[in-house]
């Protein structure tokens, strides 16, 4: 009897091998797919669509949110000012594609906590927090241990009634600086931050009566950071020159409308007025509808309702789309909480935090074609063995 060759053998347990692991991997991606909740996405929607609304309950209600990653695990976490009065509250992201969060974990930072911004201070790489606390007149520094855990590292004073602050390099040196809107005052303070973590009050400007927002951006063009804040009580828009192009989007509750606020060639502001719905608290901005637009989200307090605005193509924006919320909504965070690639929405109202997770994500192959694909490529595989070696089917 002659005695095959053992080469064939070798080959054969190679292609054997080699369709064990395609049925394998085909197994793995199947059971991550059916791990994953349904999904109903489109390259492109016509219009904003969002699932039925998350809640969470809140003690009181929320000035300020930030959608951050505070833990390093690549999923959004919420911060919340205000939450519980007189803290900051950090909500984990423990379940991302179904947006859930851990309880609230609250630390103090002083009398009426209002506008929060999150940036990494210290160049540590983990995102520390600022909080605006208006009843303390100072701004609460929050630095962050790289693990979601916050400590008080020092107290700002600034103008009287500070209720926004925002983070960005006003003088080049490479360090975040501080810009906080006082309502109180009608001021703005701004504070240089330096190498050993002290920051230095530059100086005060005045602005509109009451300004209640604030913004750093590159207004005129030139490379240099600026500010912008909108004032309360007058629906005007300061801005303040530094020594890009990002436009503004206000919200005016008094005229029911938004102000979109772009600066021309010159740096100059040219201003835009859009409806919005009744009382426009708050706004957002973000591509909802997957065409490459930007688009606007706008909370109504006087409708109990958010707004949508989607772009249009020749400029513009198309009648506001009404998503009904059931309670007074005020702050709004946009952000993408379960890790799909689009934009969702994070809502304070007087109740509690509304989550809108955002149903127009990019289109994925359904299960089936992953499973088909798979046992195709097994099958083809099992045959190729089968024709080149037919009276091979087990190696020893």
């Amino acid at each position: 009897m002659a005695i095959p060759s053992s080469r064939p053998v070798s080959e054969a347990k190679l292609l054997a091998q080699t369709s064990a692991k395609i049925a394998h991997a085909t197994m793995v991606i199947a059971f991550v797919l059916l791990a994953l909740p349904p999904r109903h996405g489109h390259a492109q929607c016509s219009e904003a669509q969002f699932d039925t609304p998350i809640r969470i309950t809140t003690e009181a209600v929320v000035r300020s949110i930030a959608a951050v990653d505070v833990n390093g695990d690549r999923q959004r976490d919420l911060v919340l000012s205000g939450a519980v009065p007189g803290t900051v509250s950090v909500l984990l992201s423990i379940h991302a594609s179904s947006a859930q969060f851990s309880a609230p974990a609250n630390l103090e930072v002083g009398r009426d906590p209002s506008g929060l911004a999150a940036t990494d201070i210290n160049g540590d790489g983990a995102v520390d927090l600022l909080v605006a606390v208006s009843g303390e007149n100072q701004i609460a520094v929050l630095l962050n241990d790289g693990h979601g855990t916050f400590g008080l590292s020092t107290t700002l004073a600034v103008g009287a009634g500070p209720t926004a602050v925002a983070a960005g390099d006003l003088n080049r040196d490479g360090r975040p600086d501080l810009a906080v809107a006082n309502t109180g005052s009608s001021e703005v303070s701004v504070l240089f931050g330096s190498e050993s973590g002290d920051w230095t009050r530059a100086a005060s400007f005045p602005v509109g009566r009451a300004p209640r927002s604030i913004v750093i951006a590159d207004l005129q063009h030139d490379g240099v950071a600026d500010l912008a804040t909108a004032a309360s009580e007058i629906n005007m828009i300061s801005t303040l020159k530094g020594d890009g192009d990002p436009d503004l989007v206000l919200a005016n509750q008094g005229s029911d409308n938004i102000t979109i606020a772009a600066a021309n060639a010159d740096g100059a502001l040219e201003t835009l007025s859009y409806a919005a719905w009744l009382g426009p608290a708050d706004v957002g901005v973000a591509d909802f509808n997957q065409d490459k637009l930007a688009d606007v989200a706008v909370t109504n307090r006087d409708a109990a309702t958010v707004s949508i605005l989607l772009a249009k193509a020749d400029g513009g924006f198309a009648d506001p789309q009404q998503i009904a919320l059931k309670t007074t909504p005020g702050a709004l965070a946009v952000a993408d909480l379960n890790g799909d690639g689009v934009a969702d929405l994070t809502i304070a109202t007087t109740r509690d935090l509304v989550i809108l997770l955002n149903r127009c994500a990019p289109l994925r192959l359904p299960l089936e074609i992953w499973v088909a694909a798979g046992t195709a490529a097994y099958i083809f595989v099992a045959l190729l063995l089968s024709r080149r070696y037919p009276h091979t089917t087990t190696a020893h």
